[in-house]
């Protein structure tokens, strides 16, 4: 089993990089971004979001905000594809 590093290392060897994607895009183009990065499906991605995003929101109320102020500054992060 590959260790936590493994993986990081071979995404940096293969020249994969995390970025805002244009093809799977819906707001800003986040989540496509991570989908493309780890080979997923965009629609998963948005969906584990959302309900990190809701469920957040029942553990503690501003836990909610934190995530949309990283998700809408992703931009000023992240290049777009």
């Amino acid at each position: 089993m590959p260790k936590y590093w493994d993986i990081i290392d071979n995404g940096m060897k293969e020249g994969k990089r995390l970025h805002l994607s244009r093809k799977n895009k819906r707001i800003l183009g986040l989540c496509g971004g991570i989908a493309e990065y780890f080979g997923w499906d965009p629609a998963l991605v948005r969906w584990l979001f959302f309900a990190l995003v809701v469920l957040s929101f029942l553990w503690y109320p501003i836990f909610p905000l934190a995530f949309l102020l990283i998700y809408f500054t992703s931009p000023l992060f992240f290049p777009y594809e």
